[in-house]
């Protein structure tokens, strides 16, 4: 038990500093399915910061590092748009991580650089209430090997996700939420991340004409993972966590948000929690 406890813990330590994931999903969070008027053009930027000093284990037991183990993630997400249909809006979705560890026998590791990037696109098949498809691919734009001064930033291998994103009206505020899978290809070495269901809820209530609470929750349930195609027992992860935060919009296009992250539950996954900071400006 105490060495697949410190195999789950060294799993979810390496990537964790592969990528900031899991806990902050940069294709489904801050995404909704409304798609702009052709010809809008939108990006909007972030820092989001986490911490954890222990994990889920396979059996979702948690469990603290010994001594001084510590993780600390800082994801810097980017988000562009184009919309060139008024249903149809296309977006790139790259990303930069300052990620740092500090194991129980004091060394330290970093791993920061570029991390792998999504494109996406949003096809609104409803107004009323408002349906819309997504599909996104990851491409492996990330370091996926590192060297003796920095540890990798990507994981090496494409992901393909789909997922449908709806909203509505519900009393005071907008009612939203998405549902998706995602299946990832194999790494050239042989490996493949097993497949996600993943999904978010969010409830936004406003508490002025320009500000609205946010309440979420989101994650994902996944199966095990692959070597030359044969199963990896007990790799499989899943994810729940809340989610609020505080949106503000400016009359000049600009919306600003703030959100915190805490993880309720889980399975091979880090134990984290953390807080954002995003801004985003568009036409219309």
């Amino acid at each position: 038990m105490r060495r697949s406890i410190l195999s789950v813990a060294m799993i979810v330590f390496v990537v964790g500093l592969a990528a900031t994931a899991g806990a902050y999903d940069v294709l489904y969070f801050n995404d909704s399915p409304m798609t702009h008027d052709v010809g809008s053009f939108g990006i909007g930027a972030g820092v989001v910061y986490f911490s954890h000093t222990g994990v889920y284990d396979v059996d979702g037991e948690k469990f603290d590092f010994e001594g001084d183990t510590a993780v600390t993630e800082m994801y810097v997400p980017i988000d562009i748009y184009y919309s060139v249909m008024d249903q149809l809006e296309l977006g790139i979705k790259p990303g930069f991580q300052m990620n740092s560890a500090t194991s129980f026998t004091g060394d330290e590791f970093d791993a920061s650089g570029i991390t792998d990037t999504w494109i996406d696109a949003k096809y609104m098949i409803m107004m009323d209430p408002m349906v819309t498809a997504r599909v996104g691919l990851k491409l492996a734009t990330g370091d996926d090997e590192g060297d003796e001064d920095n540890g990798p930033t990507g994981t090496g291998q494409m992901d393909i996700d789909a997922a449908v994103l709806f909203g509505m009206p519900a009393g005071p505020g907008q009612l939203g939420g998405q549902l998706g899978y995602r299946m990832g290809m194999e790494h050239e070495s042989g490996w493949a991340p097993g497949g996600k269901i993943l999904f978010l809820v969010d409830y936004l209530y406003p508490l002025s004409d320009v500000m609205d609470l946010k309440i979420a929750a989101d994650g994902y349930f996944g199966s095990d993972a692959t070597f030359e195609g044969d199963s990896i027992d007990d790799s499989a992860s899943n994810l729940v966590e809340i989610n609020p935060g505080i949106v503000y919009g400016m009359d000049n296009g600009i919306d600003v948000g703030f959100d915190v992250f805490y993880v309720l539950m889980g399975a091979n996954e880090a134990a984290k929690w953390g807080a954002g900071l995003c801004c985003a400006w568009g036409t219309e």
